[in-house]
């Protein structure tokens, strides 16, 4: 991941303007990811199994595709972080990379971090004074 620079500025900025190469390349270079890890997102071969999934979750029946996008402008521990979402929803992307840029604007996103977890979950909270 890239690290936050002095300006404050998402590595991804203009990421949504991009052609989807030009996207996959920034994300190699800011994820530093291989070619291999690229040509993954390009499904086909290296789309999931069946027989892979049936050793992922209980009760597997098949498996199908989604749109893959990256939400931008998450700003956690003071590193910039890729969040990828397999949504079908046409906003969920968009809305979720406005909403990191205003958190982010105000100081990012920081954990206790008390080991290692699966999942986060971020709470807001507002005082009516």
């Amino acid at each position: 991941m890239a690290m936050l620079d002095f300006s404050g500025r998402s590595p991804f900025e203009g990421f949504s303007k991009l052609n989807i190469q030009e996207r996959r390349a920034a994300l190699k270079k800011i994820a530093g990811l291989s070619d291999d890890e690229i040509r993954v997102l390009e499904g086909g071969a290296s789309s999931l199994s069946v027989e892979t999934a049936e050793h992922m979750i209980e009760n597997v029946v098949g498996v199908f595709s989604l749109p893959l996008g990256i939400a931008t402008n998450f700003l956690i521990d003071e590193r910039d972080v890729p969040i990828p979402m397999a949504v079908e929803e046409t906003s969920i992307v968009a809305a979720a990379s406005a909403a990191a840029k205003w958190i982010r604007r105000n100081g990012g996103v920081s954990h206790p971090g008390h080991g290692r977890l699966v999942y986060r979950q971020i709470s807001f909270y507002t005082s009516h004074g």
